[in-house]
């Protein structure tokens, strides 16, 4: 069964909402002129980290053991 998701965003927010099939699931925090991101997914937190400027690498840390995963 594919799976689809969907982020949405309120206009003046820096709160991103994931959805799978029109459900919530998580959610990315935005920080203005930041390469690094903190969302959720499932229950589960996790830290985003963009390394460069055009088409960066990602580096994907579980913040709760602290351990990379991407």
């Amino acid at each position: 069964m594919e799976t689809k998701l969907t982020l949405k965003k309120d206009f003046f927010s820096s709160k991103y909402t994931l959805y799978s099939n029109n459900e919530s699931i998580g959610g990315l925090n935005d920080k203005s002129f930041s390469q690094t991101v903190i969302g959720e997914f499932r229950g589960k937190k996790y830290i985003f980290i963009s390394k460069g400027f055009l088409a960066p690498p990602t580096v994907i840390i579980d913040k709760e053991k602290d351990e990379r995963i991407v």
